[in-house]
């Protein structure tokens, strides 16, 4: 077993832990969809943001190409799933039992929801910084509007209380993350010119 596949292995914890807890708050739904209040704007948050630790996943194996892992490295991913899944936490609360309501649980979230999908950004932007700087690889530029649409969505998300808006904001993000990921498969399996 390499170094990285021995750090990778903490960081498929994290991911693998967002995952179920996601997976384990929508059954929890089911069982009790009698009596739930079930909200499409939080379920297109799920789709998307489990879309997006897919791919975090995946594209964390293209660190098998760097030269060395140090601990900074290790804790920079690390945070990046943990921030993922705090995200997806906010969505789905450990006990979800008869009579709950996904809207009034978002709408109390709200702050925490969108606060966090910025430290999410913060970690996109530095991570894309450092990149850059040590000329790994320049993102397209779609990456750059959909990295734009997470940090202005949220900080707006964070202040404005608008159904509205928080409508919007998810299901432009979803598209363009779909996009995205259409995007990159098509040059991963094309040409395998995608560098994440």
């Amino acid at each position: 077993m390499s170094i990285f596949e021995y750090l990778v292995a903490l960081v498929s914890v994290v991911v693998g832990l967002a995952v179920a807890h996601t997976l384990s708050g929508l059954l929890r739904i089911v069982h009790n969809r009698d009596t739930v209040r079930l909200d499409w704007l939080s379920l297109v948050w799920t789709g998307t943001l489990l879309l997006w630790i897919v791919f975090f996943w995946w594209f964390t194996f293209a660190g098998a190409e760097a030269p060395q892992w140090r601990m900074q490295n290790l804790l920079f991913v690390l945070g990046y799933a943990a921030a993922i899944y705090f995200v997806l936490g906010l969505l789905y609360p450990h006990e979800i039992g008869r009579g709950f309501d996904m809207r009034t649980h978002f709408e109390t979230n709200r702050r925490w929801f969108f606060g966090s999908l910025l430290v999410l950004g913060g970690f996109d932007v530095a991570d894309t910084a450092l990149k850059i700087v040590t000329d790994v690889v320049v993102p397209e530029p779609l990456y750059y509007v959909v990295l734009g649409t997470l940090l202005v969505g949220g900080v707006v998300g964070c202040r404005v209380q608008s159904r509205r808006f928080h409508a919007a904001f998810a299901i432009t993000f979803c598209v363009l993350v779909v996009i995205q990921v259409v995007f990159n498969t098509r040059m991963i399996l094309l040409d395998g010119s995608y560098v994440p």
